[in-house]
């Protein structure tokens, strides 16, 4: 099914910023099926543009292919180029209605000519830049594409106006007010990203496992090994550092362990995943420095590439020849624990920001904390004003919260030395409700991610 175009509204809102200025360069960057093309559909609705998605081709063949393009747009008699720069040049740009040019699959055009950027600097320079145009590079190369940002000695650096980098969309606008839980756990499996959102339909959240995910024809079966077949090339070292960190080895030293290499051999490897965004290296929310945390860890960026290394990859074998039974039997047993759980603690925090308007009291910093021997869920800092709130997560359909889980969580807040002296905001999050005796307490209870019981503000609900 065609999903409904949804979300998206801050982007919308930059590319129309972009579009009111004199001249305009954006540079559009996102992992494969997060929605590019999809928002410049969205953007260029009832506008004059003249949109260009390149050829995974020679660098002749894309030459001829756009110079046809702009041929038919333009309404202008073009013989054939031999020269980026020549066919631009060509083109009548200055008018006085602004023009949107958009060239999607940027990357291709880079591959297929070494010489391309260079010659693609000059035509912003001489040609687009001083005509009533925006133009909109993008493209799925995540590395690459970013690199032309972020490379000093670039071609490209320095001349964009904005880079608009595109995550998955947030779960409360996939949610859009349906049933939490059920609507939770699809979160955890699509995450946000709209393509496999179209693929799945409403039925039954296993069946659409089965037959989107498990068969070995579904688009869904192998994307992140496709992902990262298109960003490396030494794709098995990669695929087991990842593998690693989804089955719990989230040091660098477990990591390291588990795939029988040194430590200092996998920074490289772990750099490029982080440049490509397929991972990230977290630290607790306390620490001054990140960069030199000895407690970071390791995880894998998106839910649906978490997913599939959790439940997929290793079950790939049996599944090409049409055996799901393994498969199915790991899915049943660990999906709500090893993975729906995590998922929920990440929105917890999501949540956090709102909370923080509600209570009126606002966090430089929302994260988790962990040491040896206590792990915090959630925990916002107000450093100004020395204020904490501190939340425990708890994934559980069937059975309600208590006190106990209220106690435990301030035993586990009074031994972290770097929160003393703070004044703490306790908070339990739940998709099951809470014992009576919890709406008679201090903290901030927050069930199906509304807030139910706020003593902060005097709001008290039985």
């Amino acid at each position: 099914m065609t999903l409904e175009f949804i979300g998206r509204t801050e982007e919308l809102a930059i590319l129309e910023r972009e579009y009111q200025k004199e001249s305009s360069f954006v540079l559009l960057t996102g992992r494969r099926r997060i929605g590019k093309t999809r928002l410049i559909k969205e953007f260029v609705k009832n506008k004059k543009a003249f949109v260009f998605q390149a050829p995974n081709q020679t660098r002749a063949a894309i030459l001829n292919r756009l110079t046809k393009g702009m041929k038919e747009y333009f309404g202008t008699p073009l013989g054939t180029f031999s020269d980026w720069y020549d066919l631009f040049r060509s083109i009548p740009f200055k008018t006085d209605e602004k023009l949107i040019v958009v060239i999607d699959e940027f990357q291709y055009l880079v591959k297929s000519d070494e010489d391309f950027l260079g010659g693609f600097q000059l035509i912003w320079d001489e040609v687009l830049s001083s005509a009533n145009i925006m133009l909109i590079i993008c493209g799925s190369h995540i590395s690459m594409m970013e690199s032309l940002a972020k490379d000093y000695d670039g071609p490209l650096y320095g001349r964009f106006t904005r880079h608009l980098v595109l995550s998955p969309l947030p779960f409360e606008t996939v949610r859009n007010g349906r049933d939490y839980t059920k609507e939770l756990e699809r979160y955890a499996i699509l995450g946000g990203i709209p393509k496999y959102m179209e693929l799945f339909d409403d039925v039954d959240l296993r069946e659409n496992v089965i037959h989107n995910i498990m068969s070995d024809s579904a688009i869904m079966y192998e994307d992140p090994l496709t992902i990262l077949r298109d960003e490396v090339k030494e794709v098995a070292g990669y695929m087991s550092i990842m593998e690693s960190i989804a089955h719990g080895n989230r040091r660098l030293n477990k990591i390291a362990s588990s795939i029988e290499v040194q430590s200092t051999v996998l920074s490289p490897y772990l750099k490029r995943l982080s440049e490509m965004h397929m991972v990230k290296r977290d630290v607790p929310i306390t620490e001054d420095n990140p960069s030199k945390s000895k407690l970071g860890l390791y995880q894998i960026s998106d839910n649906y590439t978490e997913f599939w290394f959790k439940f997929i990859y290793p079950y790939q074998s049996s599944l090409s020849y049409g055996d799901m039974s393994l498969a199915l039997n790991n899915f049943d047993k660990h999906f709500i624990e090893d993975h729906v759980s995590f998922v929920f603690e990440e929105e917890c925090r999501s949540r956090t920001r709102e909370i923080s308007r509600l209570i009126n009291i606002p966090f430089d910093k929302i994260g988790k904390f962990w040491n040896r021997n206590t792990e915090l869920d959630v925990v916002a800092i107000n450093n100004e004003d020395e204020i904490a709130f501190v939340a425990e997560c708890k994934y559980r359909k069937n059975r309600k919260m208590d006190r106990h889980v209220l106690n435990e969580l301030k035993n586990d807040v009074e031994s972290v030395h770097e929160l003393k002296g703070f004044r703490i905001i306790l908070g339990l999050f739940s998709v099951s409700g809470f014992e009576d005796e919890l709406y008679h307490s201090d903290a901030i209870l927050i069930d199906k991610g509304e807030v139910v019981h706020n003593p902060i503000n005097g709001m008290k609900t039985v």
